[in-house]
């Protein structure tokens, strides 16, 4: 894992820098002691750091040296594991599992991507549309599912939605909405 630091004397990104950097586990166990950054360039250093475990959480320091002032001196920051990993979790949940024909429906809420995908409109079906005197579409319903087969055969749908749209008189759509059923 790259671990990047970028420094800058008064604002302007500062190059020709010898900087270290530092890692704490949260238990504070000092894991990275005063090891050399490598300058990218444009104010920017880099330190390869084999030892990372994505399951840990850790504090980073940078150090750019005497050379700086002290207010730009250090740069730090973490990897913030526990709250990326609780947002992944949240986007990509565990709500589906695929059998042999289909997708398996076990906590239908938690598996966004599959919501996502269906709402960018991957297997995805338009029903029941309705259109006004004008040829507007003013309702229908949207379905979702997990396999492109199952959206051919429409069967075990994921979500499904209503769709409503009003017109002015001149034909332009002011208002659309899709509401979960």
């Amino acid at each position: 894992m790259l671990l990047l630091a970028f420094f800058s004397d008064k604002g302007v990104p500062k190059t020709g820098l010898s900087p270290i950097i530092d890692v704490w586990e949260d238990d504070a166990t000092h894991v990275v002691n005063a090891q050399n950054m490598t300058e990218i360039a444009g104010g920017f250093y880099k330190y390869d750091f084999g030892g990372y475990d994505e399951s840990e959480e850790y504090s980073i320091r940078a150090d750019g040296g005497v050379a700086l002032a002290a207010n730009d001196r250090y740069v730090y920051g973490t990897n913030e594991v526990g709250q990326v990993t609780e947002d992944l979790t949240d986007i990509k949940g565990t709500g589906f599992v695929k059998d042999t024909d289909s997708l398996v429906d076990i906590r239908p809420e938690t598996d966004k991507i599959i919501y996502i995908l269906g709402l960018v409109q991957e297997n995805f079906r338009l029903k029941d549309q309705v259109y006004n005197a004008e040829g507007n579409l003013t309702s229908a319903t949207i379905r979702i599912y997990g396999l492109a087969a199952d959206c051919d055969a429409d069967v075990s749908e994921i979500a499904e939605y209503t769709m409503t749209a009003a017109y002015d008189v001149s034909g332009n759509c002011t208002s659309y909405k899709v509401t979960k059923v």
